[in-house]
């Protein structure tokens, strides 16, 4: 495989994985939005707000597998 190939497959990687903590870090936005809103209205959140500490644990984990911590 050429040079320039390789070149290509580690950006396309890298790419590809800094997407994948774009869309993680998107969903968790979205996430607290949810939250927030149940806590305006006083609903229960207990289930949201493990929810969305899951989901903070795996934007984190995605960042650091990509060195972006």
């Amino acid at each position: 495989m050429p040079r320039s190939a390789l070149t290509i497959d580690v950006l396309t990687k890298q790419a590809s994985e800094h997407l994948r903590v774009a869309e993680a870090e998107l969903a968790l936005l979205r996430q607290e939005r949810v939250v927030a809103e149940l806590l305006s209205t006083g609903e229960p959140t207990v289930e949201g707000v493990a929810h969305l500490a899951e989901l903070r644990r795996a934007v984190e984990r995605a960042k650091r597998r990509n060195g972006d911590v």
